[in-house]
């Protein structure tokens, strides 16, 4: 039986996977599934800093630019592998 080995362990799970340690966010919209999944985990989302950006031909589309913009227009400073720079100064 899953969980044998964790004894007290409530086998029902629900938003806090219990067994593992692991939250789900739960929304419509992605963005806020994703927020409180991370407020969930106690994780701190930077406000500041740097993001690496590294993207595959294949997704180096119309809205991959506009989450980049975006990142930008929130104040991060990019760092982007040779190609993706290239991609996104054109």
């Amino acid at each position: 039986l899953p969980f044998a080995r964790f004894p007290g362990v409530d086998t029902i799970l629900g938003p806090e996977m219990r067994s593992t340690g692991e939250v789900m966010g739960w929304d419509r919209n992605f963005p806020r599934a994703f927020r409180k999944a991370q407020m969930g985990a106690g994780t701190h989302l930077p406000e500041a800093g740097t993001v690496f950006i590294s993207i595959k031909e294949a997704d180096k589309t119309a809205d991959m630019l506009e989450a980049v913009r975006i990142i930008v227009e929130l104040g991060f400073s990019i760092l982007a592998t040779r190609g993706t720079a290239a991609w996104l100064e054109t």
